[in-house]
């Protein structure tokens, strides 16, 4: 893998690709969600731990679900808007094959001085190959890291697969069932952290036209709350209020309180 990141950084549109990559990642919006991520995350993990379905046995699972899982779709919410059914085929792919693979994949392990090297390096390409996604001049530093990425995988499975399978009495075990069920519940918890997310983000958009409509950060924020109070997760609703409040030029919180009622 080493070998494969050297070759491609002599390639002069990579290295540049790269250093922009890096300056979106360090954005402080991106970096505020993610701390929120790691938060929710690790409120989840001791909740998990008091009903003693988590130790730290699963911390290396834990660290492989939060690259190929937590932080995509956190860079993937807004397939919930053109999505009807994007939960439900979340949690078909959370039971499904994928989450089978995933324990095939933590079923060994290498030694913990190698294993305290890559992880780390892993979770940052991940963050990174993520993140490239964002951004047009970026995705093909992106595209490069995936399929570093993608050949560390096919190797790990290889190995873990193999080794499984010439100890069946080890694979089988409670343990490994733990490691199993792992990746599952913690999909489940984050599920509701990213359709908070969702609302956020989509609750920023439709309303920063009143920002720049109002001119007024006080009115700004005072009908800012109303509509979340209002219409909590009817974005819809949301959607004509604001729609209403340009055609009826409607600039005081009086005309702004009721104006909810006409929605």
């Amino acid at each position: 893998m080493l070998i494969i990141i050297a070759l491609l950084w002599c390639k002069k549109d990579i290295r540049d690709s790269f250093y922009q990559l890096i300056k979106t990642f360090f954005h402080k919006q991106i970096l505020t969600v993610l701390g929120f991520a790691v938060v929710w995350t690790s409120i989840c993990i001791v909740l998990f731990y008091e009903i003693g379905v988590w130790s730290t046995d699963n911390l290396k699972t834990t660290l492989v679900w939060v690259i190929t899982y937590a932080f995509v779709t956190i860079f993937e919410t807004h397939k919930i808007k053109s999505s009807k059914y994007y939960f439900k085929s979340q949690i078909k792919e959370t039971i499904g094959l994928s989450a089978l693979l995933t324990f095939i994949l933590e079923l060994q392990s290498f030694s913990f001085a190698i294993e305290f090297i890559i992880y780390p390096i892993m979770l940052f390409l991940g963050l990174l190959a993520v993140v490239a996604n964002t951004k047009k001049e970026t995705e093909k530093i992106g595209a490069t890291i995936k399929v570093v990425l993608g050949v560390f995988v096919i190797f790990y499975f290889a190995h873990s697969f193999f080794v499984s399978i010439m100890s069946p009495s080890v694979t089988f075990s409670w343990a490994n069932l733990t490691e199993l069920l792992t990746p599952v519940l913690l999909s489940f918890s984050f599920m509701p952290f990213i359709y908070m997310l969702y609302l956020y983000q989509a609750y920023e958009t439709k309303l920063l036209g009143l920002k720049i409509y109002f001119d007024d950060e006080a009115l700004f924020n005072y009908a800012k709350k109303l509509a979340i109070c209002f219409f909590r997760t009817d974005l819809d609703a949301l959607n004509r209020w604001v729609r209403n409040i340009h055609i009826n030029e409607i600039k005081t919180k009086e005309g702004i309180k009721a104006s909810l009622k006409d929605v």
